[in-house]
């Protein structure tokens, strides 16, 4: 009688396992969108700094900035750049950002103000804890909208990850 009371014990445990583990609240894998702002971005945490200070970012990746921040020209308010904290960004072109499978090192690129963000764009840039690939979304690309909100609003799709590999 112990022993199967033991046995029934143990399936039902193991039932109650795979019950909760089919409804776990994991965040799901694959593209998430965010706005970045000259506030700063923490990829990782997937959140962007607020004007009001109810979402600060202690460790920011980056922020957006309305000048060149890797070269020379790009003047004020002639685009909006992505600055990484780590100052490591390269342009990866246009497409699917899913089609980003990996990091390439040899690319990154000193020089970045021939190439404001512009929607449709993919970028990739090293992270304090790891590497992030974004697809603009929704940039300001005029002069006027740019300088009259210098919080740089950039709406974007993106990949996080803490290896090389996305």
């Amino acid at each position: 009688m112990l022993k199967s009371l033991s046995f029934l014990t143990v399936i039902l445990f193991s039932l109650t396992l795979f019950i909760s583990c089919e409804n776990s609240t994991e965040p799901e894998d694959g593209p998430q969108v965010l706005k970045m702002t000259a506030i700063g971005v923490d990829w990782s945490e997937g959140i962007a700094a607020t004007a009001d200070g109810s979402v600060r970012v202690d460790n920011s990746d980056g922020e957006t900035v309305a000048w060149c921040p890797n070269g020379e020209g790009g003047r004020y308010g002639n685009g909006i750049w992505y600055r990484s904290g780590k100052n490591h960004i390269y342009k990866w072109g246009t497409g699917d950002i899913t089609e980003v499978v990996a990091v390439d090192t040899t690319l990154w690129d000193p020089n970045i103000c021939d190439s404001p963000l512009k929607n449709g764009d993919i970028w990739v840039a090293e992270a304090e804890d790891g590497y992030v690939a974004f697809q603009v979304l929704n940039v300001a690309t005029d002069s006027l909208t740019i300088v009259n909100d210098p919080m740089y609003p950039v709406e974007v799709e993106y990949v996080f990850s803490t290896t090389l590999g996305f």
